[in-house]
């Protein structure tokens, strides 16, 4: 073969090769992540959920894709971005978080697997028909959060003895909010103690509750799924550790 032809056909080669890996790159499965918190605060989610796959033989880039989408703290967002991992044409949906994320991917699609993560029950929502039966295309892990509510409480009364109102801290966007919060209420009641809720919706909305926090005059605070606004409670802690309120 001549110089001139030999560089003509690796020309051609080259050209051909981003075609080439393009095509390899679709005919790898691609699976949807979806949380309804922020990468900021909880990429180690993100990040345990590909060691996962990574040790059961599926490496990104390798023989599998990943596609992310965060709420990051916004519930109305998440059937939008469910809905573009669908269209996507993601194989499963690890939907963590929460329920709202389990609860957006399920209405995303009746045929595409959904794998959730959640601390309140699935039956309860309408995810799976039954804990032994799931049924349907959706399964998960449950982490029966709703139960400790009570629990917690108790441990902040051994904590602080003297205390008598313990503070709520609840998104109420959050589809398991109620249930958290009754749990809590009941836990707190058995035990004498005063209860007062504040709401917060996003982390502009943590200075209100903050001042609320202090002018309620609560001993300690109990704060429900509300994910992305850790930021805004570790400052809620600073400003606790200031007062002479017990926390």
């Amino acid at each position: 073969m001549k110089r001139r032809e030999f560089i003509k056909f690796l020309g051609g080669a080259v050209t051909a090769l981003p075609s080439y890996t393009a095509l390899a790159q679709q005919q790898m499965p691609l699976v949807g992540f979806l949380n309804s918190a922020s990468p900021d605060t909880y990429r180690f989610n993100a990040d345990s959920f590909r060691e996962g796959l990574t040790k059961a033989g599926f490496v990104e880039g390798k023989n599998v894709r990943i596609e992310e989408r965060w709420g990051r703290g916004d519930y109305e967002a998440l059937p939008a971005l469910a809905a573009e991992l669908v269209a996507k044409g993601v194989v499963a949906i690890a939907a963590t978080g929460d329920v709202a994320s389990a609860r957006a991917a399920q209405r995303a699609s009746s045929t595409v697997p959904v794998v959730f993560t959640i601390g309140g029950d699935p039956v309860r929502f309408g995810l799976v028909k039954s804990i032994n039966r799931p049924g349907g295309n959706v399964t998960g892990i449950l982490f029966n959060q709703n139960v400790l509510g009570a629990k917690r409480v108790e441990v902040l009364r051994e904590i602080a003895p003297n205390m008598s109102r313990v503070a709520l801290l609840m998104n109420p966007t959050n589809p398991n909010v109620k249930v958290e919060q009754a749990d809590a209420e009941a836990g707190a009641k058995k035990l004498g103690l005063e209860t007062v809720t504040l709401h917060a919706t996003n982390a502009a909305e943590m200075n209100a509750a903050l001042e609320q926090l202090l002018s309620a005059k609560a001993n300690a605070f109990i704060t429900g799924q509300i994910q992305s606004y850790w930021i805004g409670a570790s400052r809620l802690f600073r400003l606790l550790i200031g007062t002479s309120s017990p926390a």
